[in-house]
């Protein structure tokens, strides 16, 4: 028997319950989005007294989308250039990211944002190509 995460239908069906959370997060008014950033950023002054709010929420934007490339890469891995389709689905997630803020009160969809969001994708993209790349070189 496969193991779930061999099954076929297994990273794309992650890699879309990630947009979601991605977009449910994007629908929350912006008191309540200060709220859960000041739970974290109250938890990470514990550790580091000087870190900043817009620093927490930044870094916030760049780990999910990191996640999100990285799921896009494990769903569009046996292509030929899996690289294009996870670069592409990363670039779109965050552009319509950003679009859903511009309709939700106290939020505003940047396009700095949108660059931030990508670079995570970016970045998973280039670690999982290079790991992929080790690993064909390494059997043979």
């Amino acid at each position: 028997m496969k193991k779930l995460a061999e099954k076929r239908w297994f990273w794309p069906a992650l890699t879309i319950v990630w947009m979601a959370v991605i977009f449910l997060h994007s629908l929350q008014p912006g008191d309540v989005s200060a709220a859960e950033s000041g739970w974290v950023l109250a938890l990470l002054r514990k550790i580091v007294p000087e870190i900043s709010e817009l620093f927490v929420r930044k870094a916030a934007h760049f780990c999910e989308f990191f996640i999100l490339g990285c799921l896009l890469w494990k769903t569009h891995k046996k292509r030929r250039r899996p690289w294009l389709p996870a670069l592409a689905g990363g670039l779109l997630t965050a552009m319509a990211d950003e679009g859903i803020q511009r309709f939700v009160p106290e939020r505003s969809g940047e396009i700095k944002d949108v660059l931030l969001d990508f670079a995570g994708v970016c970045l998973a993209v280039l670690i999982n190509g290079l790991i992929n790349e080790r690993r064909a070189h390494d059997r043979g």
